[in-house]
């Protein structure tokens, strides 16, 4: 038995933190991520990781709502199988979660962290760890706290900076019980 994924072929254009970011308000912003966050706990309801979000990994349709893409290294914990080709990378380093940079056990909290870092560079125009060489990013996930978002953009709330903090916890057990949970604390 194998768990395979058929995707709708969504045409339209990639999240850009450019043009789908900074300038557009929180509001716009959570408009964004409110529904890859419902997909992503309707796929960890499932027993799916995603393990790979990223900006280039979401389409917006004709009418504008954001799609979560590319399953391509996707886990799933429920069959025990991994859904990715064998010698698939692990993800995109900007985006992995602490524990996703160590090669530990992955779960529905890394998909959280990796969608906190989204929504950190749709507000201030650049991931929390960025620049150098992918190594070096990396362990920066695993070893720095990012800077406040409101220290970055003084236009965001300290208490919604705070709340994203959360999820951008080094340690899965500290982030919210759902990506939705997330949402709904920012």
């Amino acid at each position: 038995d194998a768990l395979y994924f058929v995707m709708k072929h969504v045409d339209g254009p990639q999240l850009d933190p450019r043009v789908h970011g900074a300038g557009r308000g929180l509001p716009s912003v959570l408009d964004t991520i409110e529904p890859l966050a419902a997909a992503l706990d309707f796929a960890h309801e499932r027993g799916v990781v995603h393990r790979d979000l990223k900006p280039a990994n979401v389409r917006f349709t004709a009418d504008g709502r954001p799609i979560l893409l590319d399953f391509g290294i996707a886990l799933s914990d429920d069959h025990g199988q991994r859904l990715t080709a064998e010698g698939a990378s692990l993800g995109t380093p900007h985006y992995m979660s602490p524990e996703q940079a160590q090669a530990l056990t992955v779960g529905p909290a890394s998909d959280q962290y990796s969608l906190a870092v989204m929504l950190y560079e749709l507000v201030a125009g650049e991931p929390p760890f960025h620049g150098g060489q992918p190594l070096s990013v990396m362990f920066r996930q695993i070893s720095e706290a990012p800077r406040l978002l409101s220290d970055h953009n003084p236009e965001v709330p300290v208490a919604f900076a705070r709340a994203l903090m959360v999820a951008l916890e080094k340690e899965a057990a500290s982030r919210y019980p759902s990506c939705i949970e997330m949402v709904q604390a920012l």
